[in-house]
């Protein structure tokens, strides 16, 4: 039996993979949350709360007015979110996969016009000489 925790982590990892596939869908169509918000007429701050922070899920009725204005099929963006998650639910991420999810993020943000900045207090530690300067 599942408990409460792990189901509500599922949901949660659920609700990223959501958020991911819009943002991948933002990028295809060449949207970003600006022109987004006008699109739809949800606020740009909700949408960066909620697709780009996931603070929270997305209602149903603003995923399909999101979706209407992307052009794309509610479904295709929750059955890649189903697949995703369970696809990480059958095998853990690895180091590289995870820093491969990461830098997806951070292209789909740095596309979207978000500016990416590292904490003065983060230690960078690579052995890849293409990192860090």
């Amino acid at each position: 039996m599942t408990d409460i925790k792990e189901l509500q982590s599922q949901a949660d990892a659920f609700n990223d993979f959501v958020n991911r596939e819009v943002k991948v869908w933002m990028v295809r169509r060449g949207e970003d949350l600006l022109t987004l918000a006008a699109k739809t007429g949800i606020s740009k701050s909700k949408l960066s709360r909620s697709v780009y922070r996931s603070e929270g899920s997305l209602p149903v009725r603003d995923l399909k007015t999101i979706c209407a204005a992307l052009n794309v099929d509610m479904t295709v963006i929750i059955s890649a979110a189903d697949n995703a998650l369970r696809e990480q639910l059958e095998t853990p991420l690895t180091d590289a996969q995870l820093a491969a999810q990461i830098l997806a993020r951070a292209e789909a943000a740095k596309q979207a016009g978000y500016a990416l900045a590292a904490h003065p207090a983060d230690d960078i530690v690579s052995e890849d000489s293409g990192w860090g300067a």
